[in-house]
Parts: C-alpha cells; sequence; structure tokens
C-alpha cells in the first residue's frame, strides 16, 4: 500500500499546494481523485511519480518515495498523465518503452518482455494498431497506447490522471474492466476522474478533494448516502440507478 502522511506539494514558494494529513492507498483496490479542477487532484499523482517533490512521508510498501531511483520507483509505480506527446513512432514501439526498467543495461527486451507487449497491445484492443504512428491516432487511441505501454511496465501500482477521457464509450468501459482484472492481480489503480457515474460504479475507495485537502472520503455506498454533502462539495449527488439495464451503477441526482 501507498500510506501518505503530513503531505504537501505544490509548484514553488506561492504557488498553489495540496495538504493531506492522512491517506492509504490500498493494493488491490480502485481509488479514485475527485474535485473540481485545480484542487491538486494532478499535483498530487505528479507528486507520487516523482515529476514534483513533496514535503512528508509517500510511503510505498514502507519506503519513502522520493528515496527511490527513477528505476526503481518504475518498476512498482507507473504514471499516465492527461498530456500525452505523440512522437514520431510506432505505437508498439512506445509500448516497448514501457519494459526498459526492467531491462539491463543493454535495454535487450527478454522473452518474457515480449510477450507482456504483445499481452498489454492486446488487453487495449491497439493490436490492429501497432504498426501505426502515435501522430495518426485518435485522443481516444493515444490514450490506450499509453495505457498499453504502463502496462507492459507491469508496476504495482498505476497512477492515470484522466486516462479515459477521450475514449468512446465502449472503450471506456473495456478500460475500466481492464482495470478490474488488474486489482484482482493485487496491483493498485488511482485514477483522476471528472465522470461521476463512471468513477462511482468501479471505485473501491473515493477521496473527494477541493482547495488542495482532502475533504471527504469513504467508499462509493458511503459517499451516496451523504448526497447533501455531496452538492455543498460537488454541485451534485449520486443515486444506485433505478434499473439493472442503466449503463453504470450510479446515476447523477439534483
Amino acid at each position: 500500500m501507498i500510506r501518505i502522511q503530513s503531505f504537501s506539494a505544490g509548484y514553488g514558494a506561492g504557488a498553489f499546494g495540496i495538504e493531506i494529513e492522512d491517506l492509504t492507498l490500498k493494493r488491490g483496490e480502485i481509488t479514485t481523485l475527485i474535485g473540481e479542477n485545480g484542487c491538486g487532484k494532478s499535483t498530487f499523482l505528479k507528486s507520487l511519480a516523482g515529476i514534483l517533490p513533496y514535503r512528508g512521508h509517500a510511503l510505498m510498501d514502507g519506503e519513502e518515495i522520493a528515496d527511490l531511483s527513477p528505476k526503481a520507483r518504475a518498476q512498482r509505480l507507473a504514471y499516465l498523465p492527461q498530456s500525452l506527446p505523440a512522437p514520431r513512432m510506432t505505437v508498439r514501439t512506445l509500448v516497448s518503452h514501457g519494459c526498459f526498467s526492467r531491462a539491463g543495461i543493454t535495454n535487450v527486451l527478454s522473452e518474457a518482455d515480449l510477450r507482456g507487449i504483445e499481452t498489454a497491445l492486446r488487453e487495449t484492443d491497439m493490436t490492429p494498431l501497432s504498426d501505426r504512428l502515435l501522430g495518426k491516432l485518435s485522443g481516444g487511441e493515444r490514450q490506450r497506447a499509453y495505457l498499453a505501454m504502463i502496462l507492459a511496465q507491469d508496476p504495482d501500482y498505476l497512477l492515470v490522471d484522466e486516462g479515459t477521457s477521450s475514449m468512446d464509450i465502449a472503450h471506456r468501459r473495456k478500460t475500466m474492466e481492464l482495470f478490474g482484472r488488474l486489482t484482482q492481480r493485487g496491483k493498485s489503480v488511482v485514477t483522476v476522474s471528472h465522470d461521476l457515474p463512471l468513477s462511482f460504479s468501479i471505485s473501491s475507495h473515493i477521496f473527494i478533494m477541493k482547495c488542495g485537502k482532502v475533504v471527504l472520503s469513504g467508499t462509493p455506498e458511503e459517499l451516496a448516502d451523504q448526497p447533501e454533502r455531496l452538492r455543498e462539495i460537488l454541485g451534485i449527488a449520486l443515486a444506485p440507478s433505478r434499473t439493472d439495464e442503466a449503463l453504470y451503477a450510479y446515476e447523477l441526482i439534483r
């Protein structure tokens, strides 16, 4: 698990920061961070990923994340940002980069790595597009290509910032099902999302942030039982869907 204690992070002196006293991200769960734009969700993920410095403690299975080398961190934790570049390379080449944290000094991929690349392409429906240049992909296809890359990385923890926002509804749902399979293998998926019905339907635990702090947390069931509090924070509430044929287990209510 990742244990956060007396944690603060930001972009420098005088810039907006986040402060979290105590938070636990458990193995085998999908955890979702929810909140208005600019509340600190992405800053939190970037700090865990080593992109931004932090103060306090972020212990991954008992080890301080900031003390790990980039390679050691990449062997256990992967980060998928919102903004995804399109360097001139094919999808397969990009996905192979996910294996380099385990490769030796020559960066020669093993047979296991090559099998992992094929599995990652298949799980994200990217096998038919594996030889296409990234610049020729749609936004949703590019998200799936980068998702395949971090699957090939085979980390224990996946940090995914709005990782399905450009996907069509079918692939968005398939990706959430994929996240569920990953947690069944003992991995942890931590996501940032503005899709509240989807988040409530697939998450094990939800943390709601406001102005850099976690102001409410719980299981989807626990939070749905607090509609007035949700309206106060988010301006909207959720409730269990009223029909078994609904796409998601939760729906927005006024």
